[in-house]
């Protein structure tokens, strides 16, 4: 149940911020930049249990990083026509 938030969230968002001629440009993106960032979180929070010799460390981490995505999340957005402009430069 925990993973279908990954799956639609993304895709909502996207829907809601960029106009719909970017979608699939904004969704291939995310999904390659989400791939990347997930397989480097074993080696950095394993590192960090190594450093550390606990996973109090690791947890706070953990916290750390999704507090800051939930802000980034919620954070004001640009208008969709300066994202337009954004994207047509691409």
């Amino acid at each position: 149940m925990g993973d279908k938030g990954l799956i639609t969230i993304p895709s909502l968002i996207v829907q809601r911020e960029f106009p719909p001629a970017a979608f699939g440009l904004v969704v291939g993106l995310s999904s390659a930049i989400g791939q990347f960032t997930y397989s480097l979180a074993p080696a950095l929070l394993g590192a960090i249990r190594d450093a550390t010799g606990s996973y109090v460390a690791v947890l706070w981490t953990c916290i750390v990083f999704q507090l800051a995505a939930a802000f980034l999340v919620l954070m004001p957005t640009r208008s969709v026509a300066a994202k337009r402009d954004c994207l047509e430069s691409l």
